[in-house]
């Protein structure tokens, strides 16, 4: 660098020289002054950015929460609705067991009531069998056995069960002691009055015109009262009756009509009427024949 000499001694730079040194550092300076405003420029651009990436940020985070938050409560409303339709499933299905379950008992207690129809059914139509039973300590004909002698007439419908019937009682009878003096057959016992077997007692009336006339001999309706006993212990159907003369039944005698094995599916009005009947007259002859 070319100087003038200013003093004594001292050196002085060249203003020529200096000049454009100037210039080019004023230029850097402006160059860096605006790089300087760009940057400041560009941060203030950035811290924008960074408010609105920010704000962005926040504003999309509570977007996705209140989405998420939608999301968990669509989702729980749908399990309980899911739910809900599953429990009144379930309910319906609870009502529809019960009324299968109520079904069930009602088909099994009909099942059970026509089992029994059925089993009745079998009793009516199986024929009847009596016979001499023991259980080892008493036999079924124990009460028979001390009215021994009682004289027995019979009357049969002409019916093979009935027969059938008659032969097992004439079996009991032959047991006990008890004389058949006659076997018959009755055509007229065909009738729901005499169904099942009939035992006659012969009712020896006491003469009341007389005080002191003796008690009446061979009046067989206790007799008969035993027997019928015997029959319905057997499982048989059997009534009382009484008659007062001896062309019907003998003193000491009784008669046993055997008519048909009563069905209970069959008039079964008539059969209650005709009971209702012999019960009355029953009474009638108490009451107008004390002894």
């Amino acid at each position: 660098m070319n100087t003038a000499t200013i003093a004594e001694g001292e050196k002085v730079p060249d203003i020529q020289a200096l000049g454009p040194q100037v210039q080019d550092l004023g230029d850097k300076i402006d160059w860096w002054n605006n790089a300087i405003i760009w940057v400041l420029v560009f941060a203030a651009l950035v811290a924008v950015g960074t408010v609105l990436a920010t704000y962005m940020a926040f504003k999309r985070a509570k977007q996705f929460a209140d989405a998420q938050g939608d999301l968990s409560a669509a989702k729980e409303k749908a399990l309980a609705e899911d739910l809900s339709a599953k429990e009144l499933k379930i309910e319906g299905l609870k009502r529809e067991t019960a009324i299968a379950q109520k079904d069930a008992g009602v088909a099994n207690q009909r099942a059970e009531e026509l089992k029994q129809q059925n089993l009745k059914m079998e009793a009516t139509m199986a024929p009847r069998v009596v016979g001499i039973i023991g259980d080892g300590k008493k036999l079924n004909v124990a009460n028979l056995i001390p009215l021994g002698g009682t004289k027995v007439i019979m009357e049969v419908l002409p019916d093979p069960e009935a027969e059938r019937a008659a032969s097992g009682i004439f079996e009991v009878l032959e047991y006990v002691k008890w004389p058949v003096v006659n076997i018959s057959v009755n055509s007229r016992l065909n009738h729901p009055l005499y169904d099942g077997v009939t035992v006659v007692g012969r009712w020896v009336r006491r003469d009341l015109t007389d005080p002191n006339a003796p008690e009446p001999q061979g009046d067989t309706r206790e007799v008969a009262k035993v027997f019928a006993e015997f029959l319905k212990s057997s499982g048989w159907e059997a009534k009382v009756s009484s008659e007062t003369t001896d062309r019907e039944v003998p003193p000491s005698t009784i008669k046993i009509k055997v008519g048909l094995k009563p069905n209970p599916y069959v008039l079964p009005q008539l059969k209650e009427a005709m009971e209702r009947f012999n019960r009355a007259m029953e009474q009638h002859r108490k009451e107008t024949n004390p002894k």
